[in-house]
Parts: structure tokens; C-alpha cells; sequence
């Protein structure tokens, strides 16, 4: 578990502060949920503002210990502090914790570090990845599919300096968002999965929501996975518009429809041809296999791998029940695109009936 002094954290984050800090006190963990501590004395407690405000929480993260507590600087705290706890304040909670989060990456050095965006089909791909890549390397991936703002910063942040490789998944619903994002995770390899209608109304077009995606490659990704059979990523990454995105990196790409156009070794694509039924399943297998060679996982064993791979709970997960009847469980999402895709993958148990439970769909998918 990597350590930092509260000095060189409050300065690197322009903390404001409201005693001396020793230069003798470290901490290790980032809390911002207090239901989450179980012993907080060596840890940091962000006040986030959301659904709940994490200022109303400050009692209890004391009460559970925590070494500071990082607040917004106009709020007043009106009971005394008790001793050996430090006040930190700022402008921008989330801000802090993002910075916190960017401080532990460039310690980072000899982690390489790959970030997948895309519509639909991230968790998949990342988690499939990570199973090719565990094998030959320690691997680290994000939490389910912790990709938010504050997901990406709290996954980097339990990213160990003994970890070879670094999973990182960054979902964006609209303009602007993807700067910081690629900023925390600095990628070597950038990978865009899928691009389907989830999150449409945040941009103005589908090009725009590409470019916004493959913003996650623009300033650090050495190499960019692309899939070659989605006709407006193929022509995005022809405009002029991707030149400064895509410029002097290695490009690689996949092809579900069309899989003598892939970059991939022929053992693996016969052993994804056989394992899975679906254009989209094939699709993130692919990714995930182009994203394991990339990380210099030998064609062999990725090979190998992929016959074994685990399939991720409540997506796309088929569970057996009585008279041979056959559940498929793709609750994790809720979106249009989603839906397409579980619809897709039913039809393959054609000599059944079918049925569908179907909630409402999320607001900027549903028509």
C-alpha cells in the first residue's frame, strides 16, 4: 500500500489548511462513503457533494477515526475538532480527489497503464482483458465498473506500484468530461470498445461523441484499439478532426464482421469464433485479446485464455433454471443499445419461447 505525508499531499493539491501539519503523518486510504470505514486512522475523508452531501458525514468519519477531512472552504464546522485530526479545505472537493488521485499516478512510473471508453461493452472488455493479462503478468483492474469522475480517481488510486499492468475503464455522458479523466489514468494503450446511442443527448453529433471518447488518447496513449467494422469510428479516424488525436501512435484495430481485417492471431480468432455467438460478444473478446497483445501477452497464451474466460455477473449472463428453461441476465445496463445487444444474443436459443422483463429504459436512450 503506497503511503504520503499530509505536507506533500496538501501542497501538491493547494489544500488550505486550518493548523500546522507535522511532517512525520502519512495516509494511505481515501474515503467517501463513511459506511466504508471500518478504521479510519490512516485515511482521508473527501466531503463530495451528490445525492447526499458528505459535509452532513463529517461526525461520523470522525467518530470512525479518519486522519483529515477535505471540505469546501466556505463551510463552517461548528463543533471543536477534536485533536490529531487535520481540516483541509479548498474550492473543489472533487477537484482534490482528483488531484490526490493524479499525485499517486506519476509515482507510477513503471505501471503501464490501459484505459478503455466506448458506449456499451467497457466493463466486458476490461475484465476480459484483465483475465488474458493475469496469467503472464500482475494485473490491476478498476472496480466493477467503477468509471465515473470519482470511480476513475479512487481506481487509480488503489493501483499498487508492483502492478505491472493497469486496467482502467473511463465512461463519459457528454462533452468536456474526458480531459480529466485521461489526465488521472494517463493511458500508454487507449482502447474504444464500442460506440452505440447510450449518452447521445450529451453531444451534439455521433462524430463529437467519438472525438470526445477518443480524447482519452490524445496526450499520453502511445497505441489506440479501434474496431474497424463501425463505419463512423473508421471515418472519424480519417477526418482531419483526429489528426491531433491519433498522430505518430500506433493504431490497431479489430474486426468483428470481418475478422481477416483484424490484427490478431488466427489461433485466437478461431477460438472467439467458436466461444461466442454474438457480433458483440465476438467484438469484446477481440478487444480483449488486441489490448492482451498489446501488453505483450504471448499470442499462445492468449489463446489458451480465452477458452476459459469467466463471463461477468448481470451482463449478458445466461443461469440455468427449471425445466431446461434458461435465464439470460443483462440488468447491469439499461439503455437501448443494451437492449439491442441482449435481444441479439437471445436469438441464438431459437428453438425456445422467449420472454422479456423489461424495466424503463434510462432518459437519454429511450424513445
Amino acid at each position: 500500500m503506497s503511503s504520503y505525508s499530509l505536507v506533500a499531499w496538501a501542497e501538491f493539491c493547494h489544500l488550505q489548511l486550518s493548523t500546522p501539519l507535522p511532517e512525520d503523518v502519512y495516509f494511505e486510504h481515501l474515503f467517501i462513503d463513511t459506511r466504508e470505514i471500518v478504521d479510519g486512522s490512516n485515511g482521508v475523508f473527501f466531503c463530495l457533494k451528490g445525492r447526499r452531501n458528505g459535509h452532513d458525514f463529517i461526525q461520523d468519519a470522525i467518530d470512525k477515526g479518519v486522519l483529515a477531512v477535505v471540505i469546501q472552504e466556505d463551510y463552517t464546522i461548528n463543533k471543536p475538532i477534536p485533536e490529531g485530526l487535520f481540516i483541509m479545505r479548498c474550492p473543489d472537493v472533487l477537484l482534490a480527489l482528483q488531484q490526490t488521485a493524479l499525485m499517486h499516478r506519476e509515482r507510477l512510473v513503471n505501471t503501464r497503464f490501459v484505459g478503455i471508453t466506448g458506449s456499451n461493452g467497457k466493463t466486458i472488455v476490461k475484465e476480459w482483458a484483465h483475465q488474458l493479462i493475469e496469467s503472464e503478468k500482475r494485473s490491476y483492474r478498476s472496480f466493477r465498473s467503477h468509471n465515473s469522475q470519482i470511480g476513475v480517481a479512487l481506481s487509480v488510486w488503489k493501483v499498487r506500484p508492483e502492478d505491472t499492468i493497469a486496467i482502467i475503464e473511463a465512461g463519459i455522458s457528454s462533452v468536456g468530461e474526458m480531459e480529466k479523466l485521461e489526465a488521472m489514468i494517463q493511458p500508454d494503450i487507449a482502447v474504444l470498445c464500442h460506440i452505440g446511442d447510450a449518452h447521445d443527448a450529451g453531444f451534439p453529433n455521433r462524430q463529437a461523441k467519438i472525438e470526445e471518447k477518443l480524447a482519452l488518447a490524445k496526450n499520453y496513449a502511445r497505441t489506440i484499439c479501434l474496431p474497424a467494422h463501425i463505419p463512423d469510428v473508421v471515418a472519424f479516424i480519417k477526418s482531419p478532426e483526429a489528426k491531433q488525436i491519433a498522430q505518430g501512435k500506433e493504431l490497431c484495430f479489430w474486426n468483428a464482421k470481418n475478422s481477416e481485417q483484424s490484427g490478431i492471431d488466427q489461433g485466437i480468432l478461431q477460438v472467439i469464433s467458436s466461444r461466442f455467438n454474438t457480433l458483440a460478444m465476438q467484438s469484446n473478446a477481440m478487444a480483449a485479446a488486441l489490448v492482451a497483445l498489446c501488453c505483450d501477452i504471448p499470442p499462445k497464451a492468449v489463446q489458451i485464455s480465452l477458452g476459459s474466460v469467466k463471463p461477468i455477473p448481470l451482463r449478458l449472463e445466461v443461469l440455468h433454471g427449471d425445466s431446461q428453461s434458461i435465464l439470460l441476465n443483462d440488468t447491469w445496463s439499461n439503455d437501448k443499445e443494451s437492449l439491442k445487444l441482449a435481444l441479439e444474443f437471445l436469438e441464438q436459443f431459437d428453438q425456445r419461447k422467449h420472454g422479456i422483463i423489461l424495466s424503463e429504459l434510462s432518459s437519454d436512450s429511450a424513445e
